[in-house]
């Protein structure tokens, strides 16, 4: 009870601590306040997030989700056929042998979870890492496909080519393309690569694959 002119200060010492210590109560019980501080401001940054998410952030959250890894070294690949006679490993990369010439075709595993009849897990964008030495021209070239396997045998390329013909980069980098496909139950999926390499002259290596966010390059 407060006398006349007399100020209650337990609102004070609710509101008004230090960062770290704890409040005190008539009744004698303390508060850790650090814990105090996470229980009032999580839910409140969980719900600013929820107020503020718009279309564009939410239309895609499902993209590449099916994937168990978004990302496939060149090693993880294997050469088909007799092309492995042309080419060799070096740092994490294929790479022609000296003075090989020839097509070489690529198989790279892709793994993704169990798939469900309408769980709308998709693929977005697809990205080849690569070096292609003479750029657009005929010397050399890399290109990927993404591939589905359905369980009775049928095979469909369901992305449109990442190709390195079409930039004019000399030296190691990237390049996407479109792989806007839902994972379908009982189906396998697959990237299939092929360097080609008709001039001896022309370094070329094949890096890996990786799949990106729609947007990305």
């Amino acid at each position: 009870m407060l006398f006349p002119g007399e100020e209650d200060d337990r609102v004070s010492r609710v509101f008004d601590y230090p960062v770290t210590g704890t409040v005190t109560f008539d009744h004698e019980e303390s508060l850790d306040m650090k814990k105090h501080q996470k229980q009032t401001f999580l839910p409140i940054v969980a719900l600013c997030a929820l107020a503020t998410a718009g279309p564009s952030s939410i239309a895609y959250a499902d993209e590449n989700d099916g994937l168990v890894v978004e990302n496939i070294p060149a090693v993880a690949c294997h050469p088909e056929g007799t092309g492995s006679s042309l080419v060799q490993v070096s740092g994490g990369t294929w790479q022609y042998s000296p003075s090989s010439t020839g097509a070489v075709n690529f198989s790279c595993p892709i793994h993704t979870n169990d798939v469900e009849d309408g769980a709308n897990l998709r693929f977005a964008r697809m990205r080849l890492w690569y070096r292609d030495g003479d750029g657009t021209g005929n010397g050399g070239r890399v290109f990927a496909i993404l591939r589905e396997r359905e369980n009775d045998g049928d095979v469909f390329s369901i992305s449109s080519t990442a190709d390195s013909n079409t930039s004019s980069t000399t030296t190691s980098t990237t390049v996407a393309t479109d792989a806007d496909e839902f994972l379908a139950p009982n189906s396998l999926y697959y990237v299939s690569v092929t360097m080609n390499r008709t001039s001896a002259s022309v370094p070329m290596a094949f890096t890996g694959i990786d799949f990106i966010p729609f947007g990305g390059s």
